[in-house]
């Protein structure tokens, strides 16, 4: 509902209805709307964080190819749900402070992936927020959540490895 129609999705009575049960019985699982929706924010760090890292993890051995493996995976449904989410944390300094988090966590992955590429930690926490600002950019603007193209991934990975700041 996040991905599709927004924070206005997450109404009680419209989530309810959609799952055909009663709001009381939505409220039995809920204490109150801030504690749902800190529920699906952190569902949605778990797909779209958590898995994601362990998977880039997994099937990259080498940090180029983990950061690209990373910059390929930018966008899709992660795209729509992060849109909505930061839309729904202006509203909330609690869910404010897990998006933040959010964003520091997936930072701090690629400073770590450019750190053990050999890059020094002031040139990897630099280059990290400009692969990160990219990344939030790419899925803010992709209407559909496209596939990153091989060039692209390619480009920014080789300006990420690049040991120098120009």
């Amino acid at each position: 509902m996040l991905r599709e129609e927004g924070p206005a999705g997450l109404a009680a009575d419209r989530m309810a209805r959609r799952l055909g049960v009663s709001r009381g019985s939505f409220y039995w699982h809920f204490a109150n709307a801030l504690d749902f929706e800190a529920a699906i924010l952190g569902a949605w760090e778990e797909r779209w964080t958590s898995r994601v890292i362990a998977a880039v993890e997994e099937e990259a051995a080498s940090p180029r190819s983990r950061l690209r493996s990373l910059i390929l995976k930018t966008g899709g449904e992660d795209a729509s749900v992060y849109a909505s989410a930061k839309r729904m944390a202006k509203q909330h300094p609690d869910l404010q402070a897990m998006l933040d988090s959010v964003d520091e966590r997936r930072i701090a992955f690629v400073r770590r992936i450019l750190r053990n590429a050999g890059l020094s930690e002031r040139v990897a926490a630099i280059k990290a927020r400009i692969v990160y600002a990219w990344a939030m950019g790419q899925m803010l603007t992709s209407s559909g959540g496209e596939a990153v193209p091989d060039e692209l991934a390619d480009c920014l990975t080789e300006f990420a490895l690049k040991s120098g700041v120009e």
